[in-house]
């Protein structure tokens, strides 16, 4: 995996210098919408668990909220799709992307949108995201060298390449 390749496990003392607590892992909080069904969802924990990032789970905004002011979030990939709470359905992305950019250990964020009806809302949304704080915007169905590929470059950019594999 290109990911794994690229990135390097560091002694403790590097992990303090790149912004992470030297005992802990990469955590990564994966807010799921309607692609909680996708073979990649499933596949995405355990691909990434020997490469050094730990992925907590949120099956809505409330639980991702929770999640955030409990866990240290190192990267977030939140699918716009993600309800408010489970009895709720009504699309809470964007409220998401804007309380973790209020969070003072700000993590990268990586917004997963569904497919658009028109290239009008396709550049609308797009640009919402990107205007709101999102570090890229990957498209549904995603695919598992575009998530890797999107990982390490948010790795590389604000976390030196490095952490702590282990």
């Amino acid at each position: 995996m290109r990911l794994a390749s690229n990135i390097q496990a560091t002694p403790a003392t590097a992990d303090a210098d790149a912004g992470l607590p030297a005992s802990r892992r990469l955590n990564l909080l994966l807010g799921e919408g309607a692609w909680r069904g996708d073979a990649l969802h499933d596949q995405l924990p355990g691909v990434l668990k020997p490469i050094g990032i730990d992925v907590l789970r949120a099956q809505s905004a409330r639980a991702a909220a929770q999640v955030a002011e409990q866990t240290r979030i190192h990267i977030a990939v939140i699918d716009i799709s993600i309800p408010v709470d489970e009895t709720h359905a009504v699309e809470a992305g964007q409220q998401v992307l804007q309380l973790l950019m209020r969070i003072p250990a700000r993590p990268p964020v990586v917004v997963v949108r569904p497919p658009q009806p028109s290239q009008r809302a396709s550049a609308r949304l797009l640009s919402d995201a990107l205007r709101g704080g999102a570090f890229a915007v990957l498209d549904r169905p995603l695919q598992l060298e575009a998530v890797l590929e999107v990982l390490r470059r948010v790795v590389q950019r604000h976390y030196a390449g490095m952490w702590r594999a282990g």
